[in-house]
């Protein structure tokens, strides 16, 4: 897993379709269950910032952890991608 750079569009479609409930992130996870992000993003080693997601659709058919959709396969947003998202959220898509 290593960050993907998006372009401003994608990132503000990321944003909807977490909105949507398209999208299981990090922090659908509490605090107490936050020991579980390497077992529900399987191919989360360490978490050095940011946010990791993945699309509900790409969950594993028929397993979950606690209630929570297990992945193979996760992305990530570096920290700065994160802030840049708000940004254009809150700016109505313009820097």
């Amino acid at each position: 897993m290593s960050p993907i750079f998006k372009t401003d569009e994608e990132l503000i479609q990321l944003a909807h379709d977490i909105e949507g409930g398209k999208v299981f992130t990090m922090g659908h996870i509490p605090m107490k269950d936050r020991d579980l992000i390497t077992s529900i993003f399987s191919d989360v080693n360490a978490f050095d910032g940011g946010l990791v997601y993945q699309y509900l659709d790409k969950a594993i058919e028929g397993i979950t952890l606690s209630d929570y959709p297990l992945f193979s396969e996760s992305c990530i947003l570096s920290s700065e991608d994160v802030i840049r998202t708000f940004t254009l959220l809150f700016s109505g898509g313009s820097r």
